[in-house]
């Protein structure tokens, strides 16, 4: 019994702390038709994503989820990466799936420039932050301003890292 309710405890002050911490990662900045703004590693154009860690301590992203489909909401997820505190984290959107840790980051999906809901969730596939739909011109960001704490808005020249 004692091994249980320490279990328990334990289990608990887990998905507490994870909780806690996760309250400051938001979705900070995305781009749904980049035409010309800037090129991954393959020198092409994708959509792209930037989360950003608005508390004091880095927080281990590993087994995170994006979605644009809230019945997925671990519809990629991320490897065993950090996001130090004030820090970005580049996320392209590109459906090329790619999850090596100190690479760049690619997702199994694509955004929609006409607008589609982004949802970043915990481990556990429960809701940590959501970007609202919005429909974006070629090479225009929508984005949190000021960073992580800000209402959401349009970008002409957009802020990536």
């Amino acid at each position: 019994m004692k091994n249980f309710i320490f279990g328990a405890l334990s289990l608990f002050s887990i998905a507490f702390s994870n909780s806690v911490y996760t309250q400051n990662v938001v979705i900070n900045e995305m781009m749904a038709s980049n035409t010309n703004s800037i090129q991954d590693e393959d020198n092409t154009y994708q959509d792209w994503i930037e989360i950003y860690n608005n508390s004091a301590s880095s927080i281990n992203l590993n087994g995170f989820g994006l979605t644009d489909d809230v019945l997925l909401p671990l519809k990629w997820t991320f490897p065993n990466v950090s996001i130090a505190a004030g820090q970005y984290l580049f996320i392209w959107a590109d459906d090329k799936n790619r999850r090596v840790p100190g690479s760049p980051l690619h997702t199994n999906f694509k955004i929609s420039a006409t607008g589609e809901t982004i949802l970043l969730t915990n481990a556990f596939g429960s809701t940590v932050d959501t970007m609202t739909p919005a429909s974006l011109q070629a090479n225009v960001s929508y984005g949190r301003y000021p960073n992580a704490t800000g209402p959401f808005v349009y970008f002409g020249t957009s802020t990536p890292n």
